[in-house]
């Protein structure tokens, strides 16, 4: 036994040493409460005393009535009953001050006890302050206010009537009346208006016999009574139901520290929220200690084995470590209230789950890079040539798959389950993926740039040949050629795609590589332009339809052929002018490849400039040749006179002996089979060709020697003339072009010249022939003609060195009016 409040309303400092010794901190909720109340000097010790064997201190009956129990004492029996024993009511000793502590001895008792007992003596029952009617009030309007503020449950009332002697139907129905009375005069708050005292109470009755004139049967009525105290058994036993009173033990003390200071500061008494300051603080403290626990174990355990590599007993180990810490927390605070204590295991669980999870994301982090390594590794060794591989992008998805799983289930094996915890792994996956794509993408690349180079060769032989060849359709074949090697190159990558990836397709640089090529082999063949031209020309004007070397004859038309022939050079000029690469009907973008410009205005202006140069002195050389040959068939009335009378005497010599006109008959013979086999044409020919050229020859020579004597006195002096005006051109500062020009001019009037000496030579010729005119006339010759017109150098002029007595005056005249069209076309 112990005082727990003295008669100073404070709290004992003992308190917390007498509960622990009595074994409550210990308890739990293993333990029930009960107080008792009544009049000063009652018995309400000595009936505690006999009931539960407790030894509260008692009156002296020598010394008479007087104040035995101050404040409130406390005593545990041995079946776990802990009573609180209050200073009775109306004492002298505390005269007017009675009336307040009264009330809070009053309020502890209820806050703390699950049990009331109210002491009564049956002969004061009608007694207003003997029945303790005053207290009772005090007791409801407690009550009152303890059911306002916090709900409590009904609180048991226990009247012990001593010595009665009554009938206790008798006695049950006297105190109800007087507990009607005074719950008359109660002032009920305005949200229990209309309650009555039994919607708050529950009324207990038992009565004692006298203690001194019946022992006996006081011992056997106190023993059944203490029995419905301790005994689960016993009939109305009163601890049968939870009245959700009771305070873990551990935090009594504390709870009647808090209970008291708020009626002893006259503050509302809000039952419930002081248990769940009281479980708010205990379970804090529970928390706290298990989470200590847990921390110094886990770090040893766990956070210090995780290093480079993967921990793969986390789980175990952690899961072990944290139902023990919850078990710890568990056993100690589920005697406080519910919620409060979940809550506070939640917060343990969550700081748990915190301290744990950097733990778990590194080793997670740990295993994943592991992973990524192995995979790339695997990605490193697959073929990088994906003409020799199969199935290379599905190879490297599956060991994706594998490596994401793997992960996953390393997640899983070492997540705790009551723990929420995620580790992204898109990242990674996303990662390895963009690894798999770039590595893929390189090979692709490669490949498609091995195949091209490989195509690439047979490709630019074919085109240059059709560059080379320069056909009218060259354009619409390397069109056709490109599109076809195009799409056979797209086919084989295709092809290869197919094997290595999932959903492939050739890239379309593929056709941009083809572009670039085709556009290079362009440009290399324009720079050969010129060339291609005069190749075209030779072929058109120097040889015949069967691609022969050209025999020029006297009747060919040379001008028409040299036009044919040079207008088949400028188309070859004008189709190197703009690429024509892109198909005919097709949108053209900007600065399209495919029909760039090949040639410039400028350049294009000088290679037909440099062609028109070279090709005309083949049209000369031509004309040259067709003249010769006019010479040749063209044999003078005279030789053939010269030639009978010269014969004369040796066919007289053929008649007149035998063996002459045998081989005369002889030719005939031989020359009659050549006919009848159709032989004579081509041994004539022959024949002729020979007597031709052995004429021409002789002509030539007899011509040439003529020509000299006349013509070589006027070019010399054209050709002085022609240097002084260059020398007078450059002072002058003119540039190449009008020199051009100029010497053109010149060259036309070397043409005049050439056509007035062609026209002079012409009709000294024919005079010659003429019978009217025989070299035995004595008219003397007429005197040349003045030349007015300029001569110009052989070495600037192709025209210089024609021989007019060759040429006639109609080709002269072809010749001047081409130069002046060119002339015409310059400016």
């Amino acid at each position: 036994m112990a005082q727990i409040i003295d008669e100073n309303a404070k709290v004992c400092e003992t308190l917390e040493g007498y509960l622990d010794s009595i074994g409550i901190t210990t308890a739990g909720l293993n333990y029930h409460t009960l107080s008792i109340i009544g009049p000063q000097s009652s018995g309400k010790s000595t009936l505690l005393n006999n009931l539960f064997h407790t030894t509260f201190e008692t009156m002296n009956d020598q010394i008479g009535r007087q104040q035995t129990t101050k404040g409130i004492h406390a005593a545990f029996n041995n079946q776990n009953v802990l009573i609180f024993d209050i200073e009775g009511s109306d004492s002298r000793e505390r005269g007017d001050a009675d009336a307040l502590f009264e009330r809070k001895a009053a309020l502890f008792g209820l806050a703390l006890s699950e049990v009331v007992m109210v002491n009564m003596w049956e002969k004061d029952i009608g007694r207003y302050n003997a029945s303790s009617i005053p207290l009772l009030r005090t007791v409801f309007e407690v009550n009152l206010q303890l059911f306002s503020s916090s709900q409590e449950a009904k609180c048991h009332l226990l009247f012990v009537i001593r010595d009665s002697t009554h009938p206790g139907e008798i006695i049950e129905n006297q105190v109800r009346r007087d507990l009607d009375m005074i719950w008359k005069d109660v002032i009920l708050p305005q949200n229990l208006q209309g309650k009555k005292f039994d919607d708050f109470f529950v009324f207990h009755f038992f009565q004692l016999p006298h203690l001194k004139l019946e022992p006996e049967k006081f011992k056997e009525q106190a023993a059944k009574l203490a029995s419905m105290f301790t005994n689960k058994d016993e009939p109305g036993f009163f601890f049968a139901q939870p009245m959700g009173k009771l305070i873990p033990g551990d935090g009594l003390a504390q709870y009647i520290h808090s209970v008291w200071d708020a009626i002893s500061e006259n503050r509302e008494l809000n039952l419930p929220s002081q248990r769940k300051t009281l479980s708010n603080f205990r379970c804090e403290e529970f928390a706290n200690q298990a989470y200590k626990e847990f921390e110094t174990n886990a770090t040893e355990q766990i956070v210090s084995k995780i290093d480079a590599k993967p921990f793969t007993e986390f789980k175990e180990i952690g899961q072990k470590l944290f139902e023990t810490a919850i078990h710890n927390y568990n056993q100690q605070a589920n005697k406080y209230v519910r919620d409060i204590a979940n809550e506070k295991r939640q917060s343990l669980q969550e700081r748990i789950s915190s301290f744990l999870a950097p733990s778990f994301q590194r080793n997670c982090t740990i295993f994943k890079e592991s992973a990524e390594k192995k995979f790339t590794e695997y990605i490193e060794k697959l073929p990088t040539e994906l003409e020799e591989s199969n199935e290379w992008e599905q190879n490297a998805n599956k060991k994706l798959e594998e490596t994401i799983k793997s992960i996953d289930e390393f997640v899983k094996s070492t997540m705790i389950p009551e723990f929420k915890w995620q580790f992204d792994v898109s990242d990674i996956e996303d990662n390895l993926h963009t690894l798999i794509t770039n590595k893929l993408d390189t090979a692709i690349s490669e490949m498609e740039q091995r195949v091209f180079e490989r195509r690439n060769i047979e490709y630019k032989e074919r085109i240059n040949a059709i560059l080379d060849s320069a056909e009218p359709n060259m354009w619409e074949r390397l069109r056709s050629e490109m599109r076809n090697e195009i799409t056979q190159t797209t086919s084989e990558i295709n092809n290869i795609l197919k094997k290595n990836t999932v959903d492939r397709h050739p890239s379309p640089k593929i056709a941009n590589m083809y572009y670039r090529s085709t556009d290079s082999q362009i440009t290399s063949a324009s720079q050969f332009i010129q060339q291609k031209m005069i190749i075209r020309f030779e072929e058109k004007f120097l040889q015949d339809e069967e691609h022969k070397s050209r025999v020029w004859k006297p009747d060919d038309d040379i001008s028409a052929i040299f036009e044919s022939a040079r207008e088949n050079g400028l188309h070859i000029l004008n189709m190197f002018t703009n690429s024509q690469l892109r198909e005919p009907g097709t949108p053209v973008p900007l600065n399209d490849i495919l029909t760039r410009q090949i040639l410039t205005q400028i350049r294009r202006e000088q290679i037909l400039t440099e062609f028109n140069d070279t090709i005309e002195k083949s049209y000369i050389s031509a004309v040259q040749i067709r003249e010769s040959l006019i010479v040749r068939n063209t044999v003078p009335l005279w030789m053939w006179i010269v030639i009978a009378i010269g014969g004369y005497q040796q066919l007289v010599s053929v008649v007149e002996h035998p063996w002459k006109t045998l081989f005369l008959l002889a030719a005939i013979g031989l020359v009659y089979w050549l006919w009848s086999n159709q032989k004579l044409d081509k041994v004539i020919k022959v024949v002729k060709n020979y007597i031709t050229r052995v004429l021409c020859i002789i002509v030539k020579l007899l011509q040439s020697t003529t020509q000299e004597m006349e013509v070589a006195p006027s070019i010399l002096q054209a050709s002085k003339k022609s240097a002084a005006n260059d020398m007078e051109l450059i002072k002058k500062g003119l540039d190449d072009k009008k020199i051009e020009d100029e010497k053109t001019l010149e060259t036309a009037d070397t043409l005049d010249t050439m056509t007035t000496e062609v026209s002079e030579s012409n009709s000294t010729s024919a005079s010659t022939n003429s019978p009217s005119k025989s070299e035995d006339s004595k008219e003397p010759a007429p005197a040349p003609k003045p030349r007015h017109r300029k001569r110009v150098s052989t070495s600037n002029n192709p025209y210089a060195t024609l021989q007019p007595n060759r040429i006639n005056q109609a080709e002269l005249l072809k010749m001047k009016e081409m130069i002046q069209k060119r002339q015409a076309e310059k400016h």
